[in-house]
């Protein structure tokens, strides 16, 4: 909208889908990824490959916000290998998500495995030990 008077103007976006990307943003270095969606993911997002990636709180949100890391494009979403990915990464969440406080070492072998083999999402997967309270189940809103 267009905010200031008639010699100054400053044109700025307002509103919850604003403040919610701007902590998503906020959010990319916590989850060790550039580009991430947080809420709930809808028909619009289809066109992306996408992983889940736990749950975050999110500044001025009463509820923590579904989070998943954008990995590619459709044509990256069709390939076996992305399939296999996201098999990989529900698992290892599967695994990690039962509201410890730290990873096993046997689980800490199982994440540097696949920062090695996705060296692309060797962050990631990296934080992933640090984000265990993410990682758990994320209540429906109002329940």
């Amino acid at each position: 909208g267009n905010m200031g008077s008639r010699d100054r103007f400053d044109y700025s976006a307002l509103g919850e889908t604003v403040n919610t990307a701007a902590r998503a943003e906020s959010t990319c270095k916590r989850v060790g990824h550039d580009i991430l969606l947080a809420g709930r993911v809808d028909a619009a997002s289809a066109r992306f490959a996408l992983l889940q990636a736990g749950s975050a709180p999110m500044k001025g949100k009463t509820n923590v916000e579904p989070i998943h890391i954008v990995v590619g494009d459709e044509t990256m979403m069709d390939t076996p290998a992305f399939r296999a990915l996201q098999a990989e990464n529900d698992g290892m969440l599967r695994l990690l998500g039962t509201g410890r406080k730290k990873p096993a070492a046997s689980e800490r072998q199982l994440l540097l495995e696949l920062a090695a083999r996705h060296t692309a999402l060797a962050s990631y997967f990296t934080a992933l030990s640090d984000r265990l309270e993410d990682l758990k189940p994320v209540p429906a809103h109002g329940a």
